[in-house]
């Protein structure tokens, strides 16, 4: 029975609000089922038991590869080499401990999926069931994938500290071991099994079926998504949420393996929507924003001009008295290298820095503040800006 493609895509019309979320967790769950189905019926699987027997024998082991009669030989330095490659995993990973250090997470990935993560566009926390977190996280191949992160110390740390606030628990938690997984094939993959033999995969699915193809080394620890959830899982707003539920935690009166599944609300949506890094901008859309501001900015000066109430009370203002020292001499500093800014490019840049200039001098921006954002925003030296207010006097 063919299934409706507006439905198969796993993409909600409005991923802030709660209904949506729900019904993308509805289609994530119908996806697992899908990818389970799919790996249940795969070929050329090496086992464990696999392995061993042919690590005992000396023999080569001839797998399947694919579904076209194809086949793939492996000698018996190929097999040792693979057991090596899970010994030192399981050294470095710890598996007799659940889980792993988020910044041990971090440090382990491969720097190619830690620059991909920087293109990932969203990271969204949706649900929370007990230690258990639910992300969903912009794709390319799917519109979104599910991200589960199991926070291995939530329990302990719920009932024990009992001193400790629910902020800094929840800090403790969120930095501590975690486990994870994602439905993108970067980590089905390459990182599945390796999850499971270092003991930090969130199961089911339990994956192991060694990677002999993709990552026969053992490389690497996390895709591009989980890396993206982890820098998102720092973030004041969600480690707020995190906090929420522990509270709660502490506060039921039933057993504390009696877990509540919680959807987030569309408040605390549009609260963990705004945290920097749940979501990415490009620089085009940087620049949008930043003339968006510009304009609003310019159409505020305009309208206050033209206000009586403002008018008057400008004409009432004073120098204000003050008995402060002259200021000490700055110690000269070496010349800062401009930045080459000719034609249209600087008349809008003067025409920005006119309008924050309004802003400083109506007292409703600070002049440090306004020009280290123009600074980061076009990447200019504040010098350099303080160099073009003065020549287009825009201070007077």
């Amino acid at each position: 029975m063919a299934q409706d493609k507006s439905k198969s895509t796993g993409k909600p019309s409005d991923p802030k609000t709660s209904k949506a979320m729900r019904e993308f967790d509805r289609l994530a769950a119908a996806f697992q089922r899908q990818l389970n189905l799919v790996r249940r019926g795969g070929v050329g699987i090496l086992t464990p038991a696999l392995m061993r027997k042919h690590l005992k024998s000396g023999q080569d082991v001839v797998l399947a590869y694919g579904r076209q009669g194809l086949t793939q030989t492996y000698t018996l330095q190929d097999l040792k080499r693979f057991a090596d490659s899970v010994n030192h995993a399981s050294r470095k990973f710890q598996a007799g401990v659940r889980g792993v250090p988020l910044l041990q997470l971090e440090q382990a990935s491969l720097d190619k999926d830690k620059q991909r993560a920087k293109q990932v566009r969203s990271a969204r926390l949706y649900k929370i069931d007990g230690d258990l977190l639910y992300f969903r996280v912009s794709g390319n191949d799917r519109p979104a994938y599910l991200v589960r992160i199991r926070m291995e110390e939530f329990n302990t740390l719920a009932t024990a500290r009992v001193y400790a606030s629910p902020f800094a628990a929840a800090k403790r938690v969120a930095m501590g071991n975690l486990s994870i997984d994602c439905q993108c094939g970067r980590h089905q993959y390459w990182y599945r099994y390796l999850a499971n033999i270092g003991g930090y995969d969130v199961s089911p699915p339990k994956e192991q079926g060694f990677p002999k193809i993709r990552n026969p080394g053992l490389t690497g620890c996390c895709c591009k998504h989980v890396l993206k959830v982890l820098s998102v899982l720092k973030t004041t707003a969600v480690l707020n949420v995190i906090a929420k539920s522990i509270e709660k935690r502490q506060e039921q009166t039933a057993f504390a393996s009696d877990k509540q599944r919680h959807f987030l609300t569309n408040k605390e949506l549009e609260s963990t929507s705004k945290v920097r890094g749940i979501t990415s901008r490009t620089p085009k859309e940087a620049r949008q924003a930043y003339n968006a501001f510009l304009k609003s900015a310019r159409e505020a000066l305009q309208q206050a001009a033209k206000d009586e109430k403002v008018r008057e009370k400008k004409a009432r203002l004073k120098p204000r008295k003050t008995d402060r020292k002259p200021p000490k001499p700055t110690p000269e500093v070496k010349p800062v290298k401009e930045i080459d800014i000719s034609g249209d490019v600087y008349k809008e840049l003067v025409g920005g820095l006119r309008t924050v200039m309004g802003l400083v001098k109506a007292n409703m921006m600070p002049r440090d503040m306004a020009l280290q954002g123009i600074s980061q925003t076009r990447n200019i030296p504040v010098e350099q800006l303080e160099a073009i207010i003065r020549k287009e006097k825009l201070d007077e």
